[in-house]
């Protein structure tokens, strides 16, 4: 033990959250994260090119500060090490400057008054700065981390604004010139090439409809009817492309995701590679740091491959907007494949082996969905899907969390616990010592079930509204015979032997995830809660499916 300490200095930067509220757009959104990352960036860039040595976030990759990013990469916050007495004094400056240079560029692009937008700026950004001297035997991350949280949740006295210049620069519409400055640092190339169509930002309706929308730029004159269908003068961009597809659309082709994701486990990390490891401090979580970039490159492309839009991908941070189906896949796919490049990047990092070895808990991500009709306030589904992952998820950890919310007002979802174990790992194992899970062995697979008759078919719609309608004129008999598999499968055979519940595999699959909803309850106490909430499970999840079959209508 030794009294000798070594001064820390952080930034936290925001309100991130607030901003994006404002957003109307999809454009909008995306510069109002950007916008924050663009800010981090550019601080750090200047003092990095002093030699300070950061704790966090990554920044040995020069690509980060050369190349454009389309997405915000920067977390909102970082820790370096003092040099000098004077360097808080600097970071103050460095802060400064960087808001009246962002406050010109806006003021530039909106043709405003500079003094006046600077004042509007350096009232609306929130920055916390830390300067604090640590322990050699304390955790610098956990504590300066734990400090900052504090001081962020201090009230704010902001003046009362006549204008919203930030949710106009925002709204700037991104047309040649008139793109707001982080559009054009963030697609320099793309703009210097001309290519207007990765400038621009998917609609809601594009993002929608990704799944039948996207083919049609791959076929001959492909790219005008897509223009057509999705250009500023068309109304009713649904009606023009159905006219221009083979394929009928369903009703899911007018709601969109917001999913946003969380790593979990990783304060545990953090304090072993703190404990565990020797030299100086900066170097023991540079490992984690490289791994959770390497991520969230990955993670970038997983989404964009998708077809969905990354909004922010930074540390273990993901924020993006996502059709229901697409490329083949569907919104809890490319959950699935998210987290296969985060165990790839992670938990694979030969230079976080050892310590990965030695916690309890290895690190996972938990997941918040929000789906919502194609015209509901995107600010809405945002804060949706926020509370989905923080306040729903995250009780759970390694967790998805979902709520539909239809045109009508009416909304069902639910949680589900992720398995432990890998795809990998799991598939070394017997049967009988595999792990199964509602949402992975359950779940899954009726999102991909093939019916008897084709997708949007009355029959098929028929037959799960049929399903539902028994299971809930006696989910009193269910909830009372739940862990009783004798009586169970009584009940099915009882209750689904007439013709329209010909499709006796899927029944079959009700049944066991039945049977696994109530395993995965055992958690709640209260007898009574817990049988309510397995059944509860399995409605969402046998809701969820019928929606994704039914065709649309004029809602």
């Amino acid at each position: 033990m030794t009294d000798s300490k070594q001064t820390y200095l952080s930034l936290s930067t925001g309100p991130i959250y607030d901003s994006m509220n404002q957003a109307r757009s999809t454009r909008a959104l995306w510069s109002a994260s950007y916008l924050f990352s663009y800010f981090m960036k550019n601080v750090i860039n200047k003092l990095r090119k002093e030699n300070y040595k950061f704790l966090v976030p990554y920044i040995d990759n020069n690509d980060l500060f050369t190349v454009p990013l389309k997405c915000g990469l920067f977390h909102d916050r970082f820790i370096f090490l003092q040099k000098n007495q004077e360097d808080f004094i600097k970071l103050q400056n460095v802060v400064k400057d960087e808001v009246k240079f962002i406050a010109k560029l806006i003021a530039t692009d909106l043709n405003e008054n500079i003094t006046t937008v600077y004042e509007y700026i350096q009232n609306h950004f929130r920055n916390c700065l830390l300067q604090i001297d640590i322990g050699e035997d304390e955790n610098p991350i956990e504590l300066i981390d734990k400090l900052l949280d504090t001081q962020e949740l201090q009230p704010q006295f902001n003046q009362k604004e006549d204008r919203s210049y930030l949710k106009e620069f925002f709204e700037l519409k991104g047309v040649k010139k008139r793109r707001n400055f982080l559009i054009r640092e963030a697609f320099a190339k793309e703009i210097l090439d001309d290519d207007f169509n990765k400038v621009r930002f998917s609609s809601i309706p594009e993002i929608t409809t990704a799944e039948v929308s996207i083919p049609l730029l791959n076929r001959n004159g492909g790219k005008k009817d897509y223009w057509s269908i999705f250009g500023h003068d068309q109304k009713n961009p649904f009606e023009a492309l159905k006219s221009c597809i083979q394929t009928k659309l369903l009703r899911y082709h007018k709601y969109f995701a917001v999913l946003q994701a969380d790593g979990d486990h990783l304060g545990k990390l953090i304090a072993q590679l703190f404990s565990a490891s020797i030299g100086p401090v900066e170097e023991r979580f540079k490992g984690l740091s490289e791994a959770l970039f390497n991520f969230d490159i990955a993670a970038i492309k997983v989404i964009e491959d998708y077809g969905a839009m990354a909004v922010y991908v930074g540390g273990d941070d993901i924020l993006c907007l996502a059709p229901l189906k697409c490329q083949g896949k569907n919104i809890f796919t490319l959950v699935e494949d998210l987290d296969k490049v985060f165990h790839k990047t992670v938990i694979e990092a030969p230079q976080l082996a050892d310590a990965l070895s030695k916690v309890a808990q290895l690190p996972t991500m938990t997941y918040g969905i929000s789906i919502s009709y194609y015209k509901h306030p995107m600010n809405e589904a945002l804060t949706e899907a926020f509370t989905q992952m923080r306040v729903i998820a995250k009780k759970k950890r390694n967790s998805v969390s979902f709520k539909l919310l239809k045109h009508s007002g009416s909304h069902f979802g639910a949680c589900f616990k992720k398995p432990e174990k890998s795809d990998e790992e799991n598939s070394k194992l017997s049967d009988e010592l595999k792990e199964k899970t509602l949402y992975k062995n359950h779940f899954l697979p009726m999102l991909t079930f093939k019916f008897a008759d084709s997708k949007g078919n009355e029959k098929t719609s028929n037959f799960l509204s049929s399903l539902q309608y028994k299971l809930n004129t006696n989910h009193g008999v269910l909830e009372a015979i739940l862990g009783k598999e004798i009586a169970i499968q009584a009940f099915f055979d009882n209750n689904f032997n007439e013709t329209i519940h010909q499709n006796s595999t899927f029944i079959k699959a009700v049944q066991e995830s039945v049977k696994q909803a109530w395993k995965e309850t055992d958690y709640i106490s209260d007898d009574s809660e817990r049988r309510k909430q397995t059944i509860a499970d399995v409605h969402a999840m046998l809701r969820y499916v019928q929606f994704i079959n039914q065709k649309a209508n004029d809602e």
